[in-house]
């Protein structure tokens, strides 16, 4: 239930990001390489056909990997591991705690 928690928390964030990173490449580009309106628009373009592509081709490497694995889904772990025994009662704080991956997972 913790993660659903981090997940909801972090959703404005990615949110906030997502929604003005855009326009701050744009204002970026105009300042430092003098773009003007076209040579943004075609910056933002590229960028978006970049994220396309990445999509799609991610969708094909995972559905290649789940076939070749008999896997129904393929999920990534974000989290934290240790050198060594990988125990979590060496973690100095409660946050790395919480984000800590037992070696089964």
């Amino acid at each position: 239930m913790a993660t659903l928690r981090r997940l909801w928390l972090a959703l404005p964030v990615l949110g906030v990001a997502v929604i003005t990173l855009p326009q701050l490449v744009s204002i970026y580009f105009e300042r430092v390489y003098q773009f003007g309106p076209t040579g943004r628009g075609v910056v933002t373009f590229l960028s978006g056909v970049g994220v396309t592509i990445g999509l799609l081709v991610g969708e094909r490497l995972g559905r290649s990997f789940a076939a070749a694995f008999d896997l129904g889904f393929v999920a990534l772990r974000i989290g934290v591991v240790t050198k060594g025994d990988n125990r979590r009662d060496g973690l100095t704080n409660e946050w790395l705690r919480s984000m800590w991956l037992s070696d089964p997972d």
